[in-house]
C-alpha cells in the first residue's frame, strides 16, 4: 500500500471512529433520559442543556477533499514543460486535503499531493508523494485570520486552486505566471497573515502579509537543483468591486536565494512584483495577471503576461482561448531583450458531465528557449523553439 493509500485510510478510519464514539455518547444520554440506566429503572428528570459549545460537532471536526487529473500530452517537434514528441500518460496531478476543526475559530490543515511531470528532467527530484499544505488557522471573528505552518503562497488569482483541474480552464493554470517544476514555489514554510477592510460590502480590500522560506527546482540547459529561498517577505491586495465578479489585485514578495545554479557563487537576490485582474460572470471569464522577477546578482528581469477568455456555448459545454508570453532581459549594462522565452496561444474545449467531473481538449502552439530534449544555453543565438502540443485530460474532485 502507498503513503498516499495510508494516509487516506487513516484519516477516514479516524473520522470513522469520532463519529462511532459521538453515535456511542448519544445512545447513552439517550437511556439516562428514558430512566434505563437507572438501578432501579426509574424515569429521571433530564439535566439542564448545556451551555453552547464553541467547538463544532464531533462528526463534523474532520473534513477530506480531493482531487485528481490525468492527461495524455503530446508534441510535435521539441519537448516543453515535460510534453515529448513520442507522447505520453505519465502526465498528472492529485492530491488529498484533510481540513480538522479544533474549535469554531481554529483549524488544522494538510494536503499531500502527487505529481508526474511526463519527460521533465525536474521529475528526478520530484518524490512520488510530498506535502504540499501543513499549517494551523486562527480566525479573529470574520475578517482576521493567521495561518502558521507550510502555507500556499498567497499571489495570484489561482494560489489555492493551481491545480485543481475541474476549476482550472485548462490542464494547468497558466504557465509563465505561475510556473510548474522549476523556478517557482508553490508554498512557503512561516506564517500569514490576512484582515479584509468592508467584509461583506459592495466595495472591499483583502490584505495578506507574509513571510518564511522555501525550497525551489531549478531546471536549465541539462542541469536540475533545488535551490533554497530565505528570509522571504511579501503582500497581496485584493480590491473587490461593487460590479458583480470584477476584482483586482497587486502583490509581490522579496527573498534570498541559495545555491542557485544561475550565479557563480550559488547566491542571488529576487524581487517579484504581480498584478492581476478578473471579472467572472455565469456565461463568461475573463482574466489577466502580469509578473515581473528582477535577479539581482544574475543580471535578469523576467516579464510575463496573459490574458484569458472563457464562455459557456451550452450550460456543460465551454470554450477557452488564451495567450499566455514571457521575455527575458539579460545584462544591465548593455542589455539585450530575449521575446519568447515562452509563448503559447492555445484553445481548448471543457465539457462537464458534473460540477466534479470535467473532461477537456486543447491545443498549445507554443515556442521557448528551455526546450528539454537537448540541453541549449540562454542566449541571442539559441531559439525560440518549438514545441507545439496538445494536450487530453479528465479532472475529479470531491
Amino acid at each position: 500500500m502507498s503513503m498516499l493509500n495510508r494516509i487516506a485510510l487513516a484519516a477516514v478510519l479516524a473520522a470513522g471512529s469520532t463519529r462511532m464514539m459521538a453515535a456511542e455518547q448519544t445512545s447513552e444520554a439517550t437511556a439516562n433520559l428514558n430512566g434505563l440506566a437507572s438501578p432501579e429503572g426509574a424515569t429521571e428528570q433530564a439535566p439542564p442543556a448545556p451551555e453552547p459549545s464553541p467547538e463544532p460537532p464531533s462528526e463534523q471536526r474532520v473534513v477530506i477533499h480531493g482531487y485528481f487529473s490525468q492527461a495524455y500530452a503530446n508534441s510535435s517537434e521539441h519537448q516543453l514543460i515535460g510534453v515529448p514528441d513520442s507522447g505520453t500518460f505519465d502526465y498528472r496531478r492529485m492530491a488529498l486535503l484533510f481540513r480538522g476543526a479544533i474549535t469554531s475559530k481554529d483549524t488544522l490543515v494538510l494536503q499531500v499531493a502527487q505529481r508526474r511531470l511526463g519527460g521533465s528532467p525536474v521529475m528526478s527530484l520530484e518524490p512520488d508523494v510530498k506535502l504540499d499544505w501543513a499549517f494551523y488557522e486562527h480566525r479573529f471573528g470574520s475578517a482576521t485570520s493567521v495561518r502558521v505552518g507550510r502555507i500556499p503562497t498567497p499571489l495570484g488569482l489561482y494560489s489555492e486552486t493551481r491545480y485543481v483541474g475541474t476549476l482550472l480552464p485548462f490542464y494547468r493554470a497558466p504557465f509563465n505566471f505561475y510556473q510548474e517544476g522549476s523556478f517557482t514555489s508553490e508554498n512557503i514554510n512561516g506564517a500569514r497573515v490576512a484582515h479584509t477592510f468592508g467584509a461583506n460590502q459592495p466595495w472591499s480590500l483583502e490584505a495578506q502579509v507574509f513571510g518564511g522560506g522555501f525550497s525551489m527546482l531549478e531546471s536549465y540547459a541539462g542541469m536540475v537543483n533545488q535551490a533554497q529561498a530565505n528570509n522571504a517577505l511579501g503582500a497581496q491586495l485584493w480590491l473587490g468591486t461593487a460590479l458583480e465578479g470584477l476584482r483586482f489585485g497587486v502583490g509581490g514578495d522579496r527573498f534570498a536565494v541559495r545555491k542557485t545554479i544561475l550565479t557563480d557563487d550559488g547566491n542571488d537576490t529576487w524581487k517579484l512584483w504581480v498584478a492581476s485582474a478578473e471579472l467572472a460572470r455565469s456565461r463568461y471569464r475573463v482574466q489577466a495577471e502580469y509578473s515581473q522577477i528582477r535577479l539581482k546578482r544574475a543580471e535578469a528581469v523576467v516579464k510575463a503576461f496573459y490574458l484569458y477568455g472563457g464562455l459557456h456555448i451550452t450550460e456543460k459545454l465551454m470554450v477557452h482561448v488564451q495567450r499566455d508570453t514571457s521575455d527575458i532581459t539579460l545584462g544591465t549594462s548593455a542589455p539585450t531583450v530575449l521575446p519568447n522565452l515562452y509563448t503559447d496561444t492555445t484553445l481548448g474545449l471543457s465539457y462537464a458531465f458534473h460540477p466534479g467531473v470535467v473532461v477537456k481538449a486543447e491545443h498549445h502552439w507554443a515556442k521557448g528557449r528551455f526546450i528539454e530534449d537537448q540541453p541549449v544555453p540562454l542566449g541571442p543565438g539559441f531559439g525560440p523553439y518549438k514545441g507545439n502540443y496538445f494536450i487530453l485530460s479528465v479532472s475529479a474532485s470531491f
